[in-house]
């Protein structure tokens, strides 16, 4: 399959050469890029107020392009892909912004194999395809394609690429054959322009006139699209055979050619007295007597070299043809046949003598050279660990841990030096171990010794991202299948009991009253309070319902009260009955109180009484107090409305890509907890701020991975989410262990 193509670019009224936003990858049979992709075309469509769209189109075209031909799997599952990890890298771009310069948009991607074209689609999005004289549309019917850019989110319409971390995709199929037209093109066209007009502009024609008349049909209004037109395939001729050129051949003039000019040449190879030379030669220039040297004394390295320059010099003036000789009288060489056998055999002898020597030589000059470095590098590994163990004991008598710290970490590296030297050596590697238990010792490091896993979720896409538990019950929410699973502790409290019984509490599809569940959004218990009756599970989900399990009742749709002032929901919490959502587009938390109807149906609190930027917060924790951390590793500490001071203090390194953070009333927890998944550990703090303790797994791995926790002081246990396993850890005793009944 063949194709042209061509692009139409109207910016502010004035046409440009090329789309900034359009993307024609037709890889060459001499340079595939994908087994059986085929050719890839797509156009990416970006609104709002942001600075930098054309280098963010940019952007997400080349992500689609890495993406899609990378991507395993046949077409379709390129295409998903690609066209997911381009909503992840706006979601990302639009994290880093201030809420009023986010960006929305939409992407088409059309991937062209033999007759078949797949399309992708996420967004506002819109493809043509002209085949057999008939025009069709993708999507068929969609309100992106009616209404403006900005009214797409506004109109609660399904979410555009960059406004959450997963996007619904759309895929078609259709044939092609030559003289059809593919059009990918943004949703503006579809609004200057009937379906009608779009088919006498396209069916049946070419490119330039295509472009031509859709140049037209814009009429200087901002739009962008790309054509292409299917070609027949010509017949492509025989590929010449090139003929493999053979190696040059060299012509050498040989000693015999010279004493006897005229005489015929006779095939031979080098003398062996010839073999010998290059062999001294050789080998006396791969040693390399300057590189091996290298940080001996001067006399001796200068010493050493001299020799071997002398043995090479040697192999070259005392061996037979070694040099070229020069011409001489032709009785000269009849006088010198007479004594030749005497020669040859003198020749032999100092051969032999050579070749001997030569290895013996060698021999001599690398035992010396061994030996000499080997003391060098067992001065340096000795010198290496003297130096280690004193600043350990200069760390022991440290006045600071700050000093401390610093001496233990440069002990490190003189040991890493130490290790290079001598791999094998065990005063190494103990030493290290009593510089770490200090360096645990002084950062207030527990190690975690039994760590069970309790569950595992292997299914396609499972993403567990939050554990919350009330008495022996155990809930799960995951993101990635949009689940709900529930759990019973053990007797014992040190696994899940074995139920015959399917754990999914709820599912996305589920349908629940007048709703069908969407994608699940997040999860928090429900204490009783302020008038609420009873203890539940609270679950809200993207449709903007909330859903309560009641252990007795089941689940039910609560009535929440103005719920149209939500714009983008991410995390709820709950405190004393209280419920709060999280919105971090309209940087407000809201604050509901309970109704008589068992619900929150009247309208909420505005929560926050000055401003506050909530992009990048990643979890909220409440125990009267609200805490809010964010991805950089801040933390903000809020009573009633207002900022409190609050200052993480005595931590031994700063927090890096936490995740989650959990605390609670002061009688069930004294403390706050801090996911800090990029150090792979749990942090404690107190509620001021002050690092008490770090626990880190024993075991390597486990920690990698940090997703979300929840704390049982009273039961001194920690849940934690870890990759795709649920876990438990015991709470050692020591600084920071809660007793029973809080404090």
């Amino acid at each position: 399959m063949k194709t042209t193509i061509g692009h139409l670019s109207i910016v502010d009224g004035v046409a440009r050469e090329g789309a900034e936003n359009v993307l024609a990858i037709e890889p060459s049979p001499l340079i595939p890029l994908g087994r059986g992709k085929g050719n890839l075309y797509a156009i990416v469509e970006v609104a709002g107020e942001g600075m930098g769209r054309d280098e963010l189109c940019q952007l997400l075209l080349e992500t689609i392009n890495k993406e899609y031909f990378r991507a395993p799997g046949g077409i379709t599952a390129g295409l998903r892909q690609a066209i997911k990890a381009a909503n992840a890298q706006l979601f990302r771009e639009n994290r880093d912004r201030p809420i009023a310069e986010r960006l929305i948009g939409g992407v088409s991607c059309v991937a062209l194999r033999e007759n078949d074209a797949y399309i992708g689609q996420a967004g506002p999005a819109l493809v043509y395809a002209a085949h057999k004289g008939e025009l069709a549309r993708y999507p068929e019917t969609s309100p992106w394609l009616d209404l403006p850019p900005l009214q797409w989110v506004d109109e609660g319409y399904v979410v555009p690429l960059g406004i959450r971390r997963d996007v619904d995709i759309d895929l078609f199929h259709c044939r092609v054959q030559p003289g059809d037209t593919i059009v990918l093109a943004e949703t503006a066209l579809a609004q200057i322009a009937g379906q009608d007009r779009i088919a006498k502009a396209v069916v049946y024609q070419e490119v330039d006139i295509a472009l031509a008349y859709l140049k037209r049909l814009a009429g200087g209004r901002d739009c962008s699209a790309l054509v292409i037109e299917i070609l027949a395939v010509a017949e492509e001729a025989e590929a010449e055979i090139l003929e493999e050129e053979g190696a040059p051949f060299v012509k050498v003039e040989s000693f015999a050619e010279q004493v006897r000019p005229g005489r015929e040449r006779q095939p031979a190879g080098p003398s062996a007295l010839e073999r010998v030379t290059t062999l001294g030669e050789n080998l006396m220039s791969r040693l390399d007597l300057a590189g091996l040297l290298q940080g001996l004394g001067g006399g001796l390295m200068a010493g050493l070299a001299i020799l071997g320059s002398g043995v090479t010099t040697l192999f070259r003036r005392i061996l037979p043809g070694a040099e070229t000789p020069e011409q001489v009288p032709a009785r000269r060489v009849a006088q010198a046949r007479r004594p030749r056998a005497a020669a040859e055999a003198k020749g032999n002898k100092v051969m032999i003598a050579l070749a001997i020597a030569i290895p013996l030589i060698v021999a001599l000059l690398v035992g010396v050279v061994y030996l000499q470095w080997g003391k060098a590098r067992e001065a340096r590994f000795t010198e290496l660990v003297e130096q280690a163990e004193t600043k350990h004991a200069l760390a022991l008598n440290a006045s600071d841990k700050p000093t401390a710290r610093g001496l233990l970490h440069e002990a490190q590296v003189l040991l890493t030096e130490a290790h290079t030297l001598e791999p094998e050596d065990p005063k190494v590697d103990k030493l290290h171990e009593k510089i770490q238990d200090t360096l645990d010792e002084i950062n207030n490091v527990v190690p975690l010794y039994w760590i069970g896993a309790l569950q595992k979720y292997d299914d396609p896409g499972s993403d567990p991202g939050r554990v919350t538990l009330s008495g022996i019950d155990i809930y799960v929410l995951d993101k990635g299948t949009d689940r709900v699973y529930k759990y019973l502790l053990n007797e014992v409290g040190d696994g899940l009991q074995d139920l015959d019984v399917d754990p999914v509490l709820l599912r996305k599809g589920d349908q629940r009253g007048d709703i069908v569940v969407s994608d699940l959004v997040d999860m928090v218990w429900m204490s009783v309070g302020s008038g609420r009756q009873t203890s539940n599970l609270l679950v809200l989900e993207s449709g903007g319902s909330l859903l309560e399990y009641d252990p007795v009742f089941g689940l039910a749709v609560l009535p929440v009260g103005d719920k149209d002032k939500w714009r983008y929901p991410q995390l709820i919490g709950s405190y004393f009955g209280n419920f709060y959502l999280l919105d971090s587009q309209s940087n407000q938390i809201f604050k509901y109180l309970p109704t008589a109807d068992g619900g929150y149906s009247n309208p909420p609190e505005l929560w926050f009484q000055i401003d506050v930027d909530l992009t990048g917060v990643v979890d909220m924790a409440i125990d009267g107090y609200i805490y809010l951390l964010y991805a950089d590793g801040r933390i903000l500490k809020f009573m009633g409305g207002e900022l409190e001071p609050f200052e993480l203090t005595e931590l031994d390194e700063p927090l890096r890509g936490p995740t989650a953070i959990f605390t609670g009333p002061d009688e069930e927890t004294k403390f706050l907890y801090v996911a800090d998944a990029g150090n792979r550990r749990i942090v404690q703090f107190s509620k001021e701020g002050q690092f008490i303790r770090q626990f880190r797994a024993a075991e390597p791995g486990v920690f990698d991975q940090l997703k979300n926790l929840h704390v049982d002081e009273i039961g001194s246990k920690l849940y934690v989410l870890s990759g795709n396993t649920l876990y438990m850890a015991n709470i050692p005793e020591g600084e920071g262990a809660s007793e029973p009944g809080g404090q």
